[in-house]
């Protein structure tokens, strides 16, 4: 007996079958990739730093807008900031996705992370930036296009979180303006004679006056026979018995005595006088110590730059280098003016938007208040004719009938 063997029908492949289903089509196509929320931390913060070290910087920004809150604060910590301060000016649109993302998820300035995003180290790398930028031909052009759009954004998140950051800013760029014009103030100096001289020159002469002076009245002293060869002082437990010095020899003087000595010791006082109250040598003395002070506050500046930036050159000169940084600091200014005046903008218009609110309920409520009147005039329309015990019915109801009726 022959077997009946089956029909042998051709089989359809497996992905033909899911072509043909119409359910898998009704999925949104989102649904089909893998959600962000499901990948874990680590995978996420492998993936940035490949992005980062391949230079695809904008899809990197993207996969960090990309984040919830959860992941985004699980890599925060593991974020190499300093590598991406580094990198500027090509980080920014990473550094721009983190501080508005972090924006958006934070209720108060004060919860923002910035010591994890090492916000003035940022600022300074920044300025950095600009003042090195400012020496560069045709970049004008290329940084607004490009970098202005991302630095407003972070600023703006700087400028909520801290809103005296630009009094900071401003103040620095004074105390830069302030060395550079000091370094001008080492020049010629006035001297005695009333010529201009080098400052050490000055001091040279008057100090060689002065000498010739105090030499003068040295030599007056022994002439006048005021003083021993030897001085020494005298106690009450050693040296010789100050007999010339007492009370009693102090009243035992003549007429003669007072004018001798009123005479010696005026001549050695127009001697001394202009030595010590040479009003030249002061003003010589304070401008040195003024030229120390200044170099002591340009050595600062500089050595805080230095730390900003360690690029500077030893050999550069130091007005060059400070107006770079100002030309910095500047641009970081007019950009947080921008911001600044764009936030106020914005809160002026919502001050105008509540002023007019408030306007507008109570011009409702007025008006809704005038209508109840109304209201209850057209219901006590009917309790007019009536009278009870010569007491009108709506007696109580006072104000809302300013006159009698003529029945009544």
């Amino acid at each position: 007996m022959d077997r009946i063997k089956p029909e042998k029908l051709p089989r359809q492949r497996v992905q033909k079958l899911w072509r043909n289903v119409r359910w898998a089509e009704s999925f949104p196509h989102e649904s089909l990739s893998v959600e962000l929320a499901e990948v874990p931390p680590s995978f996420t913060l492998r993936k940035v730093a490949q992005l980062f070290e391949t230079k695809k910087y904008g899809e990197c920004a993207t996969l960090i807008r990309r984040l919830n809150c959860v992941a985004l604060d699980a890599i925060l910590h593991e974020v190499p900031v300093d590598v991406l301060l580094d990198s500027l000016p090509h980080s920014l649109v990473i550094l721009e996705s983190l501080y508005v993302k972090l924006y958006e998820e934070t209720d108060a300035p004060g919860n923002f992370p910035r010591e994890e995003l090492k916000m003035d180290e940022f600022l300074r790398k920044l300025v950095a930036f600009f003042a090195k930028d400012s020496t560069t031909e045709d970049s004008n052009d290329k940084t607004s296009n490009s970098i202005y759009p991302c630095c407003r954004n972070i600023l703006r998140v700087v400028f909520w979180i801290e809103p005296s950051i630009q009094k900071h800013i401003r103040q620095r760029k004074q105390a830069l303006d302030k060395c550079v014009s000091r370094l001008g103030r080492h020049g010629l100096v006035t001297s005695s004679s009333g010529k201009l001289m080098n400052l050490h020159d000055s001091l040279k002469v008057e100090f060689e006056k002065v000498v010739g002076q105090y030499k003068s009245a040295l030599q007056t002293l022994a002439e006048l026979d005021l003083t021993t060869k030897h001085p020494t002082s005298s106690s009450v437990t050693f040296g010789p018995a100050p007999t010339t010095a007492s009370h009693q020899r102090l009243m035992q003087v003549t007429r003669t005595d007072i004018q001798s000595r009123i005479i010696k010791n005026r001549t050695v006082f127009n001697i001394v006088e202009p030595a010590v109250m040479s009003q030249c040598l002061k003003k010589l003395v304070h401008i040195l110590e003024k030229r120390i002070e200044y170099d002591k506050m340009t050595l600062f500046n500089e050595t805080e730059l230095r730390k900003m930036c360690s690029e500077i050159d030893d050999d550069m000169y130091i007005s060059v280098t400070f107006k770079q940084f100002s030309t910095g600091y500047a641009m970081l200014l007019k950009l947080l003016r921008e911001v600044a005046d764009e936030c106020e903008g914005l809160m002026e218009e919502e001050e105008e938007v509540n002023e007019l609110s408030s306007s507008d309920e109570e011009a409702a409520s007025s008006l809704l208040h005038v209508d109840a009147r109304f209201k209850a005039l057209a219901s006590l329309n009917g309790l007019l004719p009536y009278r009870t015990a010569g007491m009108y019915v709506i007696a109580s109801l006072t104000g809302l009938l300013p006159y009698r009726t003529a029945g009544m």
